[in-house]
């Protein structure tokens, strides 16, 4: 049975299959016993809760193949060759316009606003970093640009087609991909992230 297939409903009878699908995607991608696919290794067949640090580690056996890869602006545990990026930036499973995700849909209305840090396997879309969609943000390719959360990704792909040279410079954080650190920098940054929390932290949440 697909593993997709095990994750439970809440949804009403009066919602329509295209909005309870949506919602399933959702929880599906902040379940930490989803099993994920190490891009670096066919064998790794990964939990969510610990993909993150499975790929800090794997990455390192695969230099070569590192270099290749290129996370998804929508979600950081999409590692994708970079020939095929723009391709799966338009199909994500991830991606949605920045109007719904500002709209009072079954998005949100699921993952209820708590306390920073607070249980978030549970109710923090990892990659959004947090639920509020109003959240400013600071390009790290202009600083001139504070951007909406909703929006980032979105601006994000466009501003960096103006800064190739610094886009080749930065890299996405595996705990959130919105953090696009200069590659001297992610080691110190990735010990540091405010997303970091071990997999046992996730796990006992979970419980």
């Amino acid at each position: 049975m697909d593993i997709d297939q095990l994750i439970g409903s809440s949804t009403s009878p009066c919602r329509t299959v295209s909005q309870e699908d949506q919602v399933l995607e959702k929880k599906g991608s902040c379940d930490p016993d989803k099993i994920l696919q190490c891009p670096y290794d066919k064998n790794h067949q990964i939990r969510n809760s610990r993909f993150p640090f499975h790929i800090l580690k794997c990455r390192k056996n695969h230099p070569k193949l590192a270099k290749e890869l290129r996370a998804c602006p929508f979600n950081a545990r999409h590692l994708i060759p970079k020939q095929e990026l723009a391709q799966h930036i338009e199909m994500c499973e991830n991606r949605r316009s920045p109007e719904e995700s500002e709209g009072k849909d079954e998005d949100f209305a699921w993952r209820v606003p708590v306390l920073p840090r607070e249980n978030p396997c549970k109710t923090e879309d990892w990659d959004m970093g947090s639920c509020d969609p109003d959240k400013i943000l600071q390009c790290p390719y202009d600083k001139n640009h504070q951007i909406r959360n909703s929006r980032f990704p979105f601006h994000i792909l466009k501003c960096r087609k103006n800064h190739p040279k610094l886009a080749k410079e930065l890299r996405a954080c595996p705990f959130n991909a919105r953090h696009l650190i200069p590659k001297q920098e992610l080691a110190q940054h990735i010990e540091m992230c405010e997303n970091r929390r071990s997999p046992e932290e996730c796990e006992i949440d979970h419980v």
